[in-house]
């Protein structure tokens, strides 16, 4: 979660452009009937003679993306490298396949081994099972 005034920090914008762009992107968002939502607050902003409260917007990470998609500059430019490249990390992640399940036996006595846990999917489960020549892996 983040909020506007840090965005316009961040991207060298004045806060009041992108409470500008939010305004717009909300109503956009709005009509089309999305879930992604921009949350109105005031946030508190030190003046010479005390503190006052000024609009932003809190926004989820969706809202965030949303939002800086549309922007340019040289740190515009470094997230959108970086979201395209977790993009495709995660795509070839989800493409790979999944290794094999192979039996790991303790022992070979009499054609008979017990497994020891096997790493599926970050579960590892303990399973018995038998061996014998003829018939192979079964489980009991």
């Amino acid at each position: 979660m983040t909020n506007s005034r840090d965005v316009a920090e961040y991207f060298g914008k004045a806060h009041r452009h992108v409470l500008e762009s939010i305004r717009e992107l909300d109503d956009q968002l709005s009509a089309k009937g999305s879930a992604v939502r921009f949350v109105p607050v005031f946030l508190e902003q030190k003046t010479g003679f005390g503190v006052r409260k000024v609009p932003a917007y809190n926004m989820s990470r969706d809202a965030f993306t949303l939002l800086t998609m549309g922007y340019q500059g040289t740190k515009a430019l470094d997230f959108k490298l970086r979201y395209i490249a977790q993009f495709n990390a995660m795509e070839a992640a989800l493409k790979a396949p999944a290794p094999p399940l192979r039996p790991i036996l303790d022992g070979k006595r009499s054609g008979q081994g017990r497994l020891r846990r096997l790493p599926r999917s970050g579960l590892c489960r303990k399973i018995l099972l038998h061996c014998s020549e003829d018939e192979g892996l079964q489980a009991a």
